[in-house]
């Protein structure tokens, strides 16, 4: 469902009785990223595919307490997908917390990424092949 400010993802199965129910309903929410975390994810999936890239991450995309080094190990592992773009943002708040797909060269990969709020940076980047994805 598209909102005013972003969207909803609604699941819902029902179950094989008469008259159906509700077996199972989920719903996601996802906002678009705040500039700051846009500009973050531009530069993650800027590096993916790119040998050179992960080392050349700057420093100030990543918080002090050591999510720089596990970002770019992050960006490393994901190397084999190819080149990748950012396709949508699949849920999150848009400023502190996203999953955002990356549509790669190779298939698809879900960033998860947490910034904190007040410096923009991120503290946490985990890139994952996208639920029922082939690994390349």
């Amino acid at each position: 469902m598209a909102c005013d400010r972003g969207w909803i993802d609604f699941s819902i199965t029902l179950a094989p009785t008469m008259p159906p129910r509700v077996q199972y309903l989920s719903a996601r929410s996802a906002l678009p990223l705040v500039p700051a975390l846009a500009s973050a994810m531009a530069q993650v999936a800027g590096a993916i595919g790119r040998p050179e890239a992960p080392s050349a991450l700057e420093a100030s995309l990543f918080a002090d307490d050591g999510t720089g080094h596990a970002g770019r190990a992050q960006v490393a592992a994901a190397m084999p997908w190819g080149r990748c773009e950012i396709t949508k943002t699949i849920e999150g708040d848009g400023q502190s917390r996203a999953v955002v797909r990356l549509a790669c060269e190779r298939g698809t990969l879900d960033a998860v990424v947490a910034a904190d709020a007040a410096t923009g940076r991120l503290t946490r980047l985990t890139l994952a092949p996208t639920a029922g994805s082939c690994l390349p």
